[in-house]
């Protein structure tokens, strides 16, 4: 179901919490939301592009999304505040504060910026854009896709062939293996939470894996917070991971080709999208390697004590 801002957890917009020094340079943050610089962890490789509503570099100072709000259609860059917890924009308004200057409910993500690179995920069209909730995943906020035209996209050329990988932090509305996270199907049958290569040249994320044919029965609850993992090493060679336990494996169809076009809550193709997702996307991360085992568990050590997946 389609949520309204703000949505349970409403004091996570209004209280902020409680303020905590930032660590010495040079030391390792400590765990928690605040200070899990996920992309400075040692075991993570240097990813492509991240896009989160945390700070996933401690190097890196912009903002996480770009808000629009319901009343007025009024735009704001919102930046994740390490200190508190909290999104603020340049006015240190809160989104709850925002909006209620403003007389508007709601909060929709515009522009999701890319924290490495400069390929940041957009859509224009507003009835296409996923609303903002402030309590997505174990109180840190995130975007909920509706399931029926909601997606950000934008051209994409940083990769274009395997090797590639990729980590998410969702939480499906949807329970079961058909309809959320159950491993890799073929391309006639795919999840709804999927990493696909049309042949058509067009690389999306429902953020597991679409084009394989070898399939785990892997069902989760709807709600649930899960870090999910794909990875696509080379012809042949592809698998994923629901919460660092692998789900499936993939070895007869060809390796990522042609990439043009990143597209975040549908799958697409020169025919328009399709096979949209329907929920909460938190994080997501894409590398230009295969990543490997420590990698994974660093990702999902870092999603399971700030989203809380996996619980």
């Amino acid at each position: 179901m389609r949520k309204r801002f703000p949505p349970q957890g409403l004091l996570s917009w209004l209280v902020p919490s409680l303020r905590r020094r930032r660590p010495p340079q040079g030391l390792a943050p400590a765990a928690g939301p605040a200070y899990d610089y996920l992309l400075d962890h040692a075991d993570v490789p240097t990813a492509t592009s991240a896009y989160s509503f945390r700070v996933l570099r401690e190097a890196y100072t912009g903002p996480q999304v770009n808000l629009r709000e319901d009343a007025t259609d009024t735009n704001d860059d919102f930046t994740y505040d390490v200190a508190s917890g909290q999104l603020l924009n340049g006015s240190s308004q809160t989104v709850a504060a925002w909006l209620a200057a403003n007389s508007a409910s709601n909060a929709y993500v515009e522009t999701w910026y890319d924290q490495v690179g400069s390929n940041d995920l957009t859509n224009a069209t507003h009835a296409q854009q996923p609303l903002l909730v402030a309590s997505a995943m174990n109180g840190m906020p995130g975007a909920d896709f509706d399931g029926t035209d909601d997606r950000l996209s934008v051209a994409f050329s940083d990769i274009t062939n395997a090797p590639l990988s990729w980590a998410a932090a969702v939480a499906c509305d949807l329970e079961g293996t058909s309809d959320c996270i159950g491993g890799i199907a073929d391309a006639s049958s795919f999840d709804r939470i999927s990493l696909s290569l049309s042949p058509l040249g067009t690389f999306s994320i429902l953020p597991v894996l679409r084009g394989g044919t070898t399939q785990t029965a892997t069902t989760i609850s709807a709600g649930a917070a899960a870090s999910v993992i794909g990875i696509d090493a080379a012809t042949n060679d592809r698998s994923a991971y629901l919460n660092n336990a692998g789900v499936g494996t993939n070895s007869s169809t060809s390796g990522v080709t042609g990439v043009d076009t990143l597209m975040v809550g549908a799958l697409g193709t020169t025919g328009g999208p399709y096979g949209f997702y329907a929920g909460d996307i938190s994080e997501f991360i894409i590398f230009a390697s295969a990543i490997d085992s420590d990698a994974r568990a660093a990702i999902d050590s870092s999603h399971s004590t700030v989203y809380g997946t996996g619980s």
